[in-house]
C-alpha cells in the first residue's frame, strides 16, 4: 500500500483496520506545537500489525510498576528512618509481567531495526513487494510504529474513539522523537520514568476539554512509570550544576530567579499561578532534552537529581 496520508509519510506495512481518516484530519495537525509538527514532518510513521509489533517492541518489554504497588513501596519509604541517597531503590522487587495492551500499541525507533529485525517484519506480513516495505527496508534514521489492532482494543476498554486514541498514541512517540536529543538512559529506573511521564505530558497537553479528559482515560491503563505526567508541571528542577551546564549562556538575572522560585513553585502548587504551569513544564521537558544533548546524564550528580525528580513523578502519579 502507499503513503495514506499527503501530510505526514505515513505507510501500512501490515495493519488490518486502518484507513486514511485516522491520520490525516486537520484536527490531528492543529493539535501540535512547532517542535512535535516539525518531528511529524520528519519522522516517518508505520501502521503495523500485531506480529510485527511484537518484532520490533519483544513482549518482554511489557514489565511495569503496578501502581497499587508503588503506593506500598512509597508508604514504607517515607515510614524508614534511614533514607539512603538512592530515591528508587527496591523498584526491581515491584516490576511484574503487565498484561494492559499499550505496551506494544506504539513504538519511537531512533535508528532502523536491525536487518534480520526487518526481514521478520516483512514476513509477518509477506509485504516485500508493496511501497511501504521499500520505504522500511530503506530507512536510515528514526522511525514511528503504530499498531491499530491494539490501539483500537485499548480505545474500546477505556471507552475512547479510536482516533482520538490514535492521535494519543502518535503525540506520545513523537514526544520520544523530540526528546531524541542524544544518549539516555532509558534502561535505568529513573530515565525511563522521566522520559515516559514527559511523552504523556506532551501528549495529553495536545488536547483541550473533554478531548484531555478522554486522553487521560486512556493513560489510566498504562503501569506507573507513565503517570508521572501530571506532576511535569508542578515542580521546576532548578538545580544550578545542571543549568549552568546546558550548553549555552544563562541571562544575567539567574540568580534573581533562583531567590524567588521557591515563592513561585508554592503559588503554582496552589493554583494562583496556573497560567505558569505549562512554562515550569516547558522549563523541565528543556532541562531533560539539554541534559541529553550535552551529556550531562553521564555525570552521576546529574543521574542523581534526576533519579530523585523521577521519585517525585512516580509516587505523584500514583496518588
Amino acid at each position: 500500500m502507499k503513503k495514506i496520508t499527503k501530510t505526514m509519510d505515513v505507510y501500512n506495512l501490515g495493519c488490518e483496520i486502518a484507513d486514511d481518516s485516522l491520520l490525516a484530519s486537520e484536527t490531528l495537525f492543529r493539535r501540535m506545537n512547532l517542535e512535535m509538527s516539525r518531528k511529524a514532518a520528519q519522522t516517518p510513521v508505520f501502521l503495523v500489525n500485531p506480529d510485527q509489533m511484537d518484532v520490533l517492541s519483544p513482549p518482554s518489554r511489557s514489565r511495569g510498576l503496578d501502581p497499587e504497588k508503588v503506593k506500598e513501596w512509597a508508604a514504607r519509604r517515607n515510614e524508614a528512618e534511614n533514607r539512603d541517597d538512592d530515591p528508587l531503590r527496591g523498584l526491581d522487587e515491584l516490576r511484574t509481567d503487565w498484561s494492559q495492551v499499550f505496551v506494544a500499541a506504539g513504538l519511537y525507533m531512533s535508528k532502523p531495526p536491525a536487518p534480520q529485525d526487518a526481514s521478520d517484519v516483512l514476513a509477518k506480513n509477506d509485504a516485500d513487494s508493496t511501497v511501504a516495505a521499500e520505504v522500511f527496508r530503506s530507512l536510515e534514521g528514526p522511525s514511528i510504529y503504530l499498531c491499530c489492532e491494539r490501539i483500537n482494543k485499548w480505545a474500546k476498554k477505556a471507552n475512547v474513539r479510536l482516533e482520538l486514541a490514535m492521535a494519543k498514541v502518535l503525540y506520545h512517540e513523537l514526544g520520544h522523537a523530540m526528546m531524541d536529543t542524544g544518549p539516555g538512559f532509558y534502561h535505568t529506573d529513573w530515565g525511563k520514568i522521566i522520559e515516559e511521564s514527559l511523552a504523556n505530558w506532551l501528549a495529553v497537553s495536545c488536547f483541550k476539554g473533554s478531548e484531555r479528559v478522554a486522553a487521560q482515560r486512556l493513560i489510566r491503563h498504562q503501569p506507573a512509570e507513565y503517570l508521572g505526567y501530571v506532576a511535569v508541571n508542578e515542580e521546576a528542577l532548578f538545580e544550578l550544576r545542571l543549568v549552568r551546564r546546558l550548553g549555552r549562556r544563562m541571562p544575567p538575572f539567574l540568580g534573581w530567579i533562583e531567590d524567588f522560585l521557591p515563592e513561585v513553585l508554592w503559588h503554582l502548587r496552589h493554583g494562583h499561578l496556573a497560567p505558569l504551569g505549562m512554562l515550569v513544564g516547558d522549563w523541565n521537558l528543556h532541562l531533560w532534552q539539554a541534559s541529553k544533548r550535552t551529556k550531562l546524564l553521564c555525570d552521576p550528580h546529574v543521574q542523581r537529581t534526576w533519579a530523585h525528580v523521577a521519585e517525585h513523578f512516580l509516587i505523584r502519579g500514583c496518588e
